[in-house]
């Protein structure tokens, strides 16, 4: 007569989940990667596409040596190295002047200025001048062309009919704008191919999306439960790939104090502070204070506390 062995279930790993870091150095061909050259006259030296993506993999893992937006993310790095490229600047320099404004990459006014000079088929530099005092002011860009045919030239607006004017320049220094402003707009109506789908970070500041808002007028607790509901279903999916079910903190983006503090809240919730902790995130995104994207992560976090709180 035979015996059943009972076996018991077996234990969860307790192995922690590979960082980012890891999972892009793991990822990284360092046969590929040690074929690029590197020139003191030439810079970087790399002669496939395959060396690129090596390349904006190494680079997205340089920690400080390029902004917050290229850490651990190669496709924003692989875009600015292909950028780098075709204009002969270094990537990490180029990388050190671009910013995420409004979802798109864009790069300081200054290196703008400084391709058009390198790569429009003018002869010498832009020239300038200003006509105008106060709101009547307006400035005039011209060059001339390196074929001999002439010069080329664009007047702007007066500076009281330029709108929006959401960047900072436009007060603190206008005629450093006014000039940013006529350059981009001479580039683009004489030379578009030089900076064709380039964008500065002023001039996406001074971009104005459409939004589009739907009002739902079903009453405001109906609304709430199927937000909730929606952040649950994803909160599920991450729990299950999580060791403890948890959202860490540090990857949240921590963009005001009102987020902070709720986050502090919510990381020793029970089921008792829920309906306040709820009550203070719609609380604080009616005073602007916590934007939309904002409080849809503290739904999700809060939601992700509970669940952990009541499994046993």
């Amino acid at each position: 007569m035979s015996t059943a062995v009972a076996t018991q279930p077996a234990k969860p790993s307790t192995k922690p989940l590979p960082s980012m870091e890891d999972r892009i150095e793991s990822a990284i061909n360092r046969t590929t990667a040690g074929g690029i050259a590197l020139s003191s006259k030439a810079g970087l030296v790399i002669t496939s596409m395959d060396q690129a993506l090596e390349f904006a993999k190494l680079m997205s893992l340089s920690k400080e040596g390029v902004p917050k937006h290229c850490r651990n993310v190669p496709g924003i790095c692989l875009s600015i190295c292909i950028q780098g490229f075709e204009w002969g600047i270094s990537p990490f320099a180029l990388a050190n002047k671009s910013y995420i404004v409004n979802d798109r990459i864009c790069y300081e006014a200054s290196l703008y200025q400084s391709v058009v000079a390198r790569r429009a088929p003018i002869v010498g530099r832009v020239k300038m001048e200003f006509k105008g005092e106060g709101q009547d002011r307006s400035c005039r860009v011209w060059a001339e062309l390196d074929d001999g045919t002439g010069t080329v030239d664009y007047t702007s607006p007066l500076f009281k009919t330029i709108n929006p004017k959401n960047s900072p320049l436009w007060k603190n220094d206008p005629d450093q704008q006014l000039f940013y402003f006529s350059v981009r707009a001479f580039a683009r109506r004489h030379f578009p191919d030089v900076m064709m789908g380039i964008y500065t970070v002023d001039e996406m500041m001074d971009t104005e999306p459409e939004i589009v808002r739907t009002v739902d007028s079903r009453p405001k607790a109906e609304r709430l439960a199927d937000r909730l509901l929606e952040t649950s279903s994803t909160t599920a999916e991450r729990a299950e790939e999580t060791e403890i079910g948890e959202v860490d903190p540090t990857e949240l983006n921590h963009r005001s104090e009102a987020y902070g503090a709720i986050l502090a809240l919510i990381a020793t919730a029970t089921i008792a502070d829920a309906d306040a902790i709820k009550t203070a995130i719609d609380d604080y995104v009616h005073a602007g204070e916590i934007i939309g994207e904002e409080s849809g992560e503290l739904f999700e976090a809060l939601a992700v506390r509970l669940k952990t709180t009541t499994t046993p």
